[in-house]
C-alpha cells in the first residue's frame, strides 16, 4: 500500500513509522526542507519538499498510485484544504486529522467523511481503560493476525447489498446508524452513509482497501 502523508508532525512521523513497519511505502510532504533532512536520517520514507495545499505538489505524489492521503499538519484548517486539495487530483481516500469542534463541522459539510480526530480516539480509549481496566483496550481485544477495516457506505453499496460481497474472511461486526447501531450478518442491507466496521485477516487488509478504491472510481 502507497500512502501519502501531509506534513511532518509528530502524530504523521509515529504514523509514518507505523505504516513503515508493517511494510507499506509512505511519502511525505513537507515544507520545511530543514525538517525534511532531519527526518530523512531515520525514516523509511519518500519525500516531497512543498507546501501540501498546493495541487501541483501533490500531483508530484502520483495520486493515481496511492490508496489514501493523510493531512497530519498541526494546523486543522491546512489539514482540510489538503484533503480537499488532494480529493480534486485524484486520491480516492482522503482523511484529514481535526481537533476543532466547529472545524469538524465544517469539514463534514465539504464531503470529508474519513476525520481522524486523535484526541476523541485516545479520550475513549482512556475511558474504556479505566472502566475495563487493564488490557481490556480494543487493540488488546483483537487477536494477532487481524486488523479492523471501516468505511461510509455510499448508494450502490446500499443498493447490490454490500455486505453479501465481502472477501472470505472478512466478516461485519456493527453498522452505525444516526445515533445508533446495529449489529449485522453478511445478509444485512446497509443504508447509504452508514459506518461499516469490518473484521479482517492481516493480509486481506490491502484486498479489501483494494476493492473499497473501486467502489469509490465507480460511484
Amino acid at each position: 500500500m502507497r500512502v501519502v502523508i501531509v506534513g511532518a508532525s509528530n502524530l504523521a512521523v509515529a504514523t509514518a513509522e507505523s505504516l513503515t513497519q508493517r511494510g507499506h511505502e509512505v511519502v511525505i510532504v513537507e515544507r520545511d526542507r530543514a525538517r525534511i533532512d532531519e527526518l530523512g536520517e531515520r525514516l523509511d520514507a519518500a519525500f516531497v519538499a512543498g507546501d501540501g495545499i498546493r495541487p501541483s505538489i501533490l500531483k508530484e505524489t502520483a495520486p493515481d498510485e496511492c490508496e489514501a492521503l493523510l493531512a497530519l499538519t498541526n494546523g486543522d484548517q491546512d489539514n482540510i484544504l489538503a484533503a480537499l486539495v488532494g480529493r480534486s487530483v485524484g486520491f480516492q481516500r482522503v482523511l484529514p486529522k481535526v481537533s476543532d469542534p466547529e472545524l469538524e463541522n465544517v469539514a463534514i459539510e465539504v464531503g470529508l467523511s474519513e476525520l481522524l480526530v486523535p484526541e476523541r480516539t485516545m479520550a475513549q480509549a482512556i475511558a474504556d481503560r479505566v472502566e475495563g481496566g487493564a488490557g481490556t483496550g480494543a487493540e488488546q481485544m483483537i487477536p494477532a493476525g487481524f486488523r479492523l477495516f471501516t468505511f461510509i457506505a455510499t448508494m450502490e453499496d446500499a443498493e447490490r447489498e454490500v455486505l453479501k460481497d465481502l472477501p472470505r474472511g472478512v466478516k461485519p461486526l456493527a453498522i452505525f446508524r444516526g445515533d445508533g447501531f446495529v449489529l449485522p450478518s453478511e445478509t444485512d442491507q446497509v443504508h447509504a452513509g452508514d459506518r461499516v466496521l469490518l473484521i479482517l485477516p492481516a493480509d486481506r487488509y490491502d484486498d479489501m482497501l483494494a476493492k473499497r478504491a473501486k467502489a469509490k472510481r465507480r460511484g
